[in-house]
């Protein structure tokens, strides 16, 4: 009996991105459930918020290609 095959350096990478990427996807996510329910007056000014709302535009993006593609 053969001994069963070690996954090859390529699909240990993939997976490991794949992880990854499932975490950035989940705290982006939470960020973006934070920026709608924020009652901060500030976050117009707010350099933080501008840049999580880009990064929320992204990660929308990314969504509308998965469901595009695939999952």
């Amino acid at each position: 009996m053969q001994p069963p095959a070690q996954p090859s350096k390529q699909d240990v990478v993939r997976d490991e991105l794949s992880k990854i990427i499932s975490n950035i996807l989940v705290k982006s996510q939470e960020i973006g459930f934070e920026l709608v329910v924020s009652e901060c007056p500030n976050m117009s000014k707010c350099p933080i918020a501008r840049k999580s709302k880009e990064l929320i535009k992204e990660l929308k993006a990314l969504f509308e290609l998965r469901e595009k593609f695939g999952r």
